[in-house]
């Protein structure tokens, strides 16, 4: 099964007995495509806006993310560069969670399934899906491209439409745990943004409790900006939006003016 991408010319995907190939030279040499998908037959193919499709014979159906790195990287123009984000839709999941055993949770509304909890070697937890399929993560995924013997270190900066910076992420921030931080190693890598604005740094011992969590208020909706200053001179934009399905105004979430008395300071998935 073999699939040429629409939009790069020369960019060749192929389903094959043990997984998916792609090739950015027009078929003269090919890559296996990793990113979870395990080593399964892939008999069908279909490219849908800057996603990739791959029908498996036995283990359902899997999602590439966005292939825009894969376009904008088939020039060969390996030099630090920051991949323009697409489209950021924001959503809010909820669910109902109940506790089965040792780090194995159950969700039974609007997704049944189980979720397992790992730990990772640096301390910071990461859920697993068991029996279900894992949607893409929530919030402005970015990626961008470190040449070979690059160092770092390496900034994020998101600003909103009119300029003002809303977080400033750095790779030597010792502050920022897991994937929170921003990682400086060669080659492709992707930061996943939440698209809040900061929370307060500090409150009263006595308001640490379940029933007091502190107010952290969502991006306004509207066009924002990513930069990594530190490599990179251009900047690029993002543009988040409300879900389809949301009927609310683009503003009613800006809700900074709130909160001033208690602020201080400042993959493939499986369907």
């Amino acid at each position: 099964m073999l699939r040429a991408d629409p939009q790069r010319r020369g960019l060749l995907f192929a389903g094959a007995e043990t997984g998916v190939f792609f090739s950015v030279d027009d078929g003269e040499s090919w890559s296996r495509m990793r990113g979870g998908l395990p080593e399964v037959p892939v008999y069908d193919l279909k490219i849908k806006g800057s996603d990739l499709v791959a029908g498996t014979h036995g283990r359902s159906f899997w999602i590439l993310d966005d292939i825009s790195p894969l376009r904008i990287l088939a020039d060969g123009n390996l030099v630090n560069r920051l991949i323009p984000p697409r489209t950021a839709i924001r959503t809010r999941l909820r669910s109902q969670v109940m506790h089965s055993s040792k780090n194995i949770y159950f969700t039974v509304d609007p997704i049944d399934g189980g979720i397992a909890v790992v730990e990772k070697q640096d301390g910071t937890k990461n859920y697993e899906h068991l029996d279900i399929g894992e949607n893409p993560p929530h919030g402005a995924i970015v990626y961008y491209w470190l040449a070979d013997g690059e160092k770092g270190p390496v900034a994020l900066i998101f600003r909103d439409a009119e300029g003002h910076v809303i977080a400033t992420l750095r790779s030597n921030d010792s502050s920022l745990h897991g994937d929170s931080r921003p990682s400086a190693k060669p080659g492709l890598n992707r930061y996943v943004w939440d698209m809040r604005y900061p929370g307060p740094a500090e409150l009263d011992a006595s308001l640490l409790d379940r029933r007091n969590k502190p107010l952290v208020p969502d991006l306004d909706p509207q066009q924002a900006q990513s930069r990594c200053p530190a490599i990179i001179m251009s900047s690029s934009r993002s543009d988040p939006r409300l879900s389809p399905r949301s009927s609310g105004s683009l503003r009613i979430h800006d809700s900074r003016p709130r909160l001033t008395p208690i602020s201080s300071n400042l993959p493939c998935y499986q369907t």
